[in-house]
This record gives C-alpha cells, sequence and structure tokens, in this order.
C-alpha cells in the first residue's frame, strides 16, 4: 500500500517535538518543486501503467525476432538452393567417374570407349576413297589368269606395337548380302619367319566395284595394319568377297593392341600361342560368327550383334564377350596376378540367346587382407534363353573372392560352384522356383579346416539366400572381402549348387 503524507503549509517549520525516538517509518519529505496538489497515482493505475510499458516492449520485441528470423530462413534457403545447383552436378560427376573405374573398355565404334584409349576409331569414315594417304600403300595386287574378278596381295609388320585390321563398312549403311568373307588370325607354320604376315584375296561381282575398292596397308601411325574402303553405295546384285589371313611368328613378341573391325566378315582365331604377349585384343563384328581356338591377352574384348560368339580365353585384367541376338559358348580362365591392386572383370552379355560357360579363377598369390577388393568380378546376362555357368578353382590357385551377378528371364537358370567357394549367395525369381543344394558331403575334409556348413537366412518357394562354406560363418563385423553370388530371375526357375559341375 502507498501511504500519503499530509501536505505541508509553506510556512510551517519542522521542529524538535515532530521527532520520535523509537524505531518508525520516515515518510518522504515534500519536494520543492512539486506543487501542493500533486499526488501520486493508486495502486490500480499504476499496475496499468506498468503493464502498458511491457506490453509495448515485448510488441517491439517480437517485432523485431521476427524480421530477424524471416532474414535467417531466406539466407538459409538460398544457400540450400545454391548448395544443390553447384554441388549435386559435381557429385553427379563424380560418381559417374567412380562408376567408370571399374567398367570394361568397349570398342569405339558401337560402344562408347571408357577405360582403354584407343589409337584411333575402330570404324571409319565410310566413303570408298582412303581419306589417309601420308603412309599407305593401296591396291597393290596379283592376280591370277584362272582366277576371273579375283586379286591378291601381300604385306608383312613386325609383331609389335599397334596392328589393326578394319573397315569402312557399317552395318546400318551396307547389306549383309552384299559383303561376305572370313578373316583368319593363325599361328605361322614357318618357324623362321620373324613377321606377321598379311594374305588377302578379294572377289569383285564387276570390274566397276572393283574400281571403286580400295585396300590398303600402313607401317606406322594409327592405322598400321590392313585398311579396306568399300564403296558406300552398292546395289542389288553387288558382291565383294573378302578373304584375310594374318599369320603370326611362332617367336617371342609383344603387341600392344591387335584391333580388328570387320563387320560384315567372320572371324576365325586360331591358336595362338603364350609366346606372343598381347596386351590388348579387340574385335569387332555384327552379322556373321567369331570363334576362338585359344587366346590369352590381359584384355580380350569381342563384341558382335546377330553372330555368336565361342572360344576359349585366358585373361589377367578383364574379358568382354558382347553381342545381341546370338549365343555365348566359351571356356574362360580368370589369372589374378601376384598382389594385383585390381579384380579381373569377366562380363558376358547377350539377348535371346542362350549363354553356356565353364568359368576357371586363379589366384597366383593369396589376396592380402588390407585390399578391399575382390579378386574376381563377373557379370553374366541373358533373357529368354537357358543360361548354365560352372564356376571353379584351378588346382593350383590360392583361396580368393569371387563376386558373381547372373540375370536371366522367361528360361531355366543353372549356376554351379565347386567346394573351393565360401560365401553368400542370393537366389530369387518372381513367379518361379528357387531351388540350393550343396553336394559336398558333411564327412568331406577341408582344406580350410572344419566341417562343411551351409546356413539360410531365408528360404522360400521363390527366394533363397544364406551362406556356404567350412566352419563357422564369419561374423558381419569382421572387415573381410567375402565371395558372393547373386541370381536374379522372372517366370523362370533358378537352380545354383554348391559343390561341383552340373
Amino acid at each position: 500500500m502507498i501511504i500519503l503524507d499530509e501536505d505541508l503549509d509553506s510556512g510551517q517549520t519542522k521542529t524538535d517535538s515532530d521527532n520520535y525516538p523509537g524505531l518508525t517509518l520516515r515518510h518522504p519529505q515534500a519536494v520543492h518543486a512539486r506543487s501542493s496538489t500533486s499526488t501520486l497515482p493508486d495502486y490500480d493505475t499504476s499496475e496499468a501503467q506498468h503493464r502498458k510499458v511491457i506490453t509495448r516492449s515485448t510488441l517491439s520485441l517480437g517485432n523485431f525476432s521476427a524480421r530477424v528470423w524471416k532474414i535467417v530462413i531466406g539466407v538459409l534457403l538460398g544457400y540450400t538452393v545454391l548448395s544443390l545447383a553447384i554441388g549435386l552436378p559435381i557429385i553427379l560427376l563424380k560418381g559417374r567417374d567412380r562408376d567408370d573405374s571399374f567398367s570394361l573398355a568397349p570398342t569405339s565404334s558401337l560402344w562408347v570407349s571408357e577405360d582403354v584409349v584407343l589409337p584411333g576409331p575402330l570404324q571409319l569414315a565410310t566413303t570408298g576413297i582412303p581419306t589417309t594417304t601420308n603412309n599407305m600403300t593401296c591396291n597393290i595386287w596379283d592376280t591370277h589368269p584362272d582366277i576371273e574378278n579375283t586379286q591378291f596381295a601381300r604385306f608383312q609388320l613386325p609383331p609389335q606395337g599397334l596392328i589393326t585390321i578394319r573397315s569402312n563398312v557399317t552395318y546400318e549403311k551396307v547389306a549383309a548380302d552384299n559383303i561376305n568373307g572370313t578373316l583368319w588370325v593363325y599361328m605361322n607354320q614357318d618357324k623362321k619367319e620373324k613377321d606377321i604376315i598379311f594374305n588377302v584375296s578379294m572377289k569383285s561381282s564387276s570390274n566397276n566395284v572393283r574400281l571403286q575398292t580400295n585396300v590398303c596397308f600402313s607401317e606406322q601411325g594409327s592405322s598400321r595394319g590392313l585398311t579396306i574402303y568399300v564403296p558406300d553405295t552398292l546395289g542389288v546384285g553387288d558382291l565383294l568377297t573378302f578373304n584375310v589371313l594374318a599369320l603370326l611368328p611362332q617367336r617371342k613378341a609383344s603387341i600392344d593392341q591387335f584391333l580388328v573391325y570387320l563387320p560384315l566378315l567372320e572371324h576365325r582365331i586360331g591358336y595362338v600361342q603364350k609366346q606372343i604377349e598381347v596386351t590388348q585384343f579387340t574385335l569387332e563384328g555384327a552379322a556373321r560368327p567369331m570363334s576362338c581356338e585359344f587366346l590369352q591377352a590381359c584384355q580380350i574384348t569381342f563384341k558382335n550383334i546377330m553372330g555368336s560368339i565361342t572360344g576359349s580365353f585366358n585373361v589377367s585384367n578383364s574379358l568382354t564377350l558382347d553381342t545381341i541376338k546370338a549365343s555365348i559358348h566359351s571356356n574362360i580362365t580368370l589369372t589374378q596376378g601376384r598382389l594385383s591392386p585390381k579384380p579381373v572383370i569377366l562380363s558376358m552379355d547377350t539377348g535371346d540367346g542362350d549363354i553356356d560357360a565353364s568359368i576357371v579363377l586363379e589366384a597366383l598369390s593369396p589376396i592380402p587382407r588390407w585390399q578391399n577388393s575382390p579378386a574376381f568380378v563377373a557379370y553374366v546376362k541373358t533373357f529368354n534363353q537357358p543360361l548354365h555357368l560352372n564356376v571353379s578353382y584351378a588346382n593350383s590357385s590360392c583361396s580368393a573372392p569371387v563376386q558373381l551377378q547372373v540375370q536371366n528371364n522367361m528360361c531355366r537358370t543353372t549356376v554351379a560352384l565347386d567346394e573351393t567357394f565360401q560365401g553368400s549367395f542370393s537366389a530369387q525369381s518372381k513367379l518361379s522356383q528357387t531351388n540350393v543344394q550343396d553336394t559336398v558331403s558333411e564327412r568331406a575334409v577341408s582344406p580350410f579346416g572344419g566341417s562343411r556348413t551351409i546356413v539360410y537366412d531365408q528360404k522360400t518357394i521363390n527366394r533363397a539366400t544364406g551362406w556356404v562354406g567350412w566352419g563357422q560363418r564369419p561374423l558381419s563385423h569382421q572387415l573381410l572381402v567375402r565371395s558372393y553370388v547373386e541370381i536374379l530371375s522372372a517366370l523362370s526357375p533358378v537352380n545354383l549348387t554348391f559343390g561341383g559341375p552340373t
């Protein structure tokens, strides 16, 4: 409560009798400048005035805070938009580069080259006239009077560096009926020969077609080897037949790149002996079959469109067997070198064609525990045709992790891995059955120690996942690169067998 003092007369003075010696509350003295009639507000009025001051202060602070928050939120939104606009393309480009770091190296005419820089495009300009004449020798023919409309030529090259056998023929512009023939690559029976020998024969349906065709040879540059230029306009009834024989010497030789682009010719590769060391062997066709008795190289690429691919291959870097509407039958050996930091990669891809392959894995040394990648990576894919794979380790091979992915649709898929395989598996077929079995006896003796074990994480009619191997299943937190096989299919059964071939 506020205690009001009585007003003092202007002439009245304070005396000693007004003082009280005890404890008391001293009333405030009247201020000389204050009017005798002024009074302090009552309690209710004072509280109302106080609340009004607080309200004005709160509203002022509230308006200021709202403006600050709007500015902060606007800045954050602008920063987020700029970060997405600038950072997202960079992340995507880096991700694409990272994905391409383990991709295979297709050729540059029908497929974009991603890993290997070729000295020049495999596919040439679609003209019948050579575009590069500085170091080319063209149309040096021998004729035989008893063979009509047929010419012969012979060239030779030292077996080193780059070797090319190419044509300007394109599958889109020239009908398969106008051009045919065969390419043979074999070992020379003459053991004294040191060079690669090229024997070429050309048969034409008319003299006009022959004059428009150029067969050239170059000893250096990006076209080092044999180049065939055919007319870009061949009419009905026009015919060209080429037979090309390339003979490799039986002596030790080192070839960096052996590139072939002959879309409308059949390709036959003989047994290429191991003393011919090839870093990259690329064969590209279109409508004719490709076959190979045996070929060993760091990197091998066979690409086709309507023709089949068959053969035996041994690679230490990558193998690509790719066609679109034909079968792939092959015997494959993947060799992992000593302390190699990258996996050996296999890719087999076709459509509406069956795949039948035997894959042998050979690791020359154990995989270091610090290496964060498998020794072998394989992708196998087809649809609407049977797929059959047998995967095994060589007898002299060290145990090495493999990652295998298989995909098929609308036809049976059968995959078998031998008893050396240890790792996880996943087999799935939509709207069909999945069967997983281990044919290894539980009493079998393991080189790794422990008994045979198969553990299912999930097992239904159309899906099975788990682990198979020797001894106990490794813990998930152990930082080890493990083997893994995955099979995906639809509308067709999947059979996965551990323990041996099927």
